[in-house]
């Protein structure tokens, strides 16, 4: 009798202690943090702790949400969907060791999502050297964590990362993830059947797959499905009708490809404007990968949007747009202007921002 109440005493305590963790634990992962800027400005639309709709990264307005973040977490410094989202806002900002930091944090005690961003910040070397299995490793974590990115993540390493390619791993992960509801998954998946990697090419199901990410909010996938078009040689007015949806979500390739086609019409004040709001809000590595997709541009493009936004300078037209690094020039200073206001596609769509 003794022994069996020794043991149902110990049985007891740890009980109370195993209910006390799950209590903090749940309390850590950010249940008791309410709405926040934070969580408007810089959630992420496949976080399924997330309290809020979400920012796609393209999206992600890091120079109005680093500091909305840094006060949430003031104000909660126990909620881990803030520090994941302050890991994220940083991130964007180029603060790569800073938000692995955050992203550790809540990695630590089984945030998925943040598993898969620091395995993202290995695998692209980004405030690490970069480091293939450490990513792996997080990125198998974070499928454990019940967090279908991981899946994604995983597929990157197999299209990318090692040495030899294996795109039929690669598609195995993504259609998990696809079926995880990510939309990010889904639009890969139907550019790899677009492309025939891993199987026979299949545009039908590529068009699917475009679609569901489409429906979903992506504005990518509307890009992809003018693309799609353009290949199957689908009428014209569908490619612009998918261009004209995916700009209006904020997708940068919709709005360049927008530019590029009234630039080569001739209506150089809505492709400057189109590709200023492409620059909106972007890092300098978003300003680099904007040039390049311009540099990208037919020829008569090019020059058409360049003369046009060289006009008003001392130097001459043809010397400025004659060299790339003259149309950067010209993309760095329209960058550096004041971004008025904020787009609706730049906040989760359940915030009001300043209420």
């Amino acid at each position: 009798m003794i022994m069996r109440s020794r043991i149902n005493w110990v049985v007891q305590i740890y009980l109370a202690l195993l209910l006390c963790s799950v209590a903090a634990a749940a309390q850590d992962m950010g249940e008791e943090a309410p709405l926040t800027k934070c969580d408007c400005l810089a959630a992420h639309p496949l976080d399924r702790n997330a309290v809020a709709s979400g920012v796609i990264w393209d999206n992600l307005r890091s120079d109005l949400a680093v500091a909305a973040c840094e006060q949430a977490v003031a104000r909660h410094p126990r909620s881990v969907r803030l520090r994941f989202q302050l890991g994220r806002a940083l991130d964007k900002d180029g603060k790569f060791g800073r938000a692995a930091g955050h992203y550790r944090s809540a990695a630590d005690l089984g945030y998925g999502m943040a598993l898969h961003n620091l395995g993202s910040l290995h695998h692209n070397g980004k405030g690490f050297k970069r480091d293939d299995d450490a990513a792996s490793v997080l990125y198998g974590k974070a499928v454990r964590a019940g967090e279908p990115a991981g899946h994604s993540g995983l597929a990157d390493i197999y299209r990318y990362g090692r040495e030899e390619r294996n795109y039929a791993k690669a598609r195995e992960h993504l259609e998990l993830a696809a079926e995880g509801g990510s939309f990010f998954a889904m639009a890969v998946l139907g550019g790899m059947h677009m492309k025939g990697q891993g199987a026979r090419r299949n545009l039908a199901q590529a068009g699917r797959l475009f679609r569901q990410a489409a429906d979903r909010g992506y504005g990518g996938g509307w890009y992809l499905l003018a693309q799609l078009a353009k290949e199957t040689g689908r009428p014209g007015q569908f490619v612009m009708d998918y261009l004209e949806i995916a700009s209006s979500q904020g997708n940068r390739s919709g709005l360049l490809a927008l530019g590029e086609h009234h630039a080569m019409r001739g209506n150089v004040v809505l492709s400057e404007s189109l590709v200023s709001e492409a620059l909106r809000g972007k890092t300098t590595a978003g300003l680099v990968e904007i040039t390049r997709e311009v540099m990208r541009w037919p020829e008569p493009a090019r020059n058409r949007l360049c003369s046009h936004m060289a006009k008003s300078r001392p130097t001459s037209v043809d010397s400025i747009c004659e060299s790339p690094y003259g149309i950067m020039a010209l993309l760095t200073e329209e960058h550096r202007k004041p971004v008025v206001g904020i787009m609706s596609y730049e906040v989760s769509r359940e915030c009001l921002l300043g209420s």
